[in-house]
């Protein structure tokens, strides 16, 4: 389960880096790859930081609405 999550997030990361540097480029003084290299390393830092705590959210929301139990399994 995890693996496909992590592929499809690599997958999806490589369009949203691209749109963002294509915005965050306008900006004076940098260059189109000076904002790619900026924009990746921003999202791969929130992505490292942002889905360990989802994950840890949704197992606390999981654990306190069922119980513990895995209904319906």
């Amino acid at each position: 389960m995890i693996f496909p999550q992590l592929l499809l997030m690599g997958i999806a990361l490589v369009p949203i880096v691209l749109m963002e540097s294509c915005f965050v480029s306008r900006l004076p003084g940098l260059t189109f790859w000076e904002a790619v290299r900026g924009v990746t390393v921003a999202n791969l830092c929130s992505t490292v930081v942002g889905v360990p705590i989802a994950w840890v959210l949704m197992l606390a929301l999981n654990t306190f609405t069922t119980g513990g139990y895995a209904l319906g399994l």
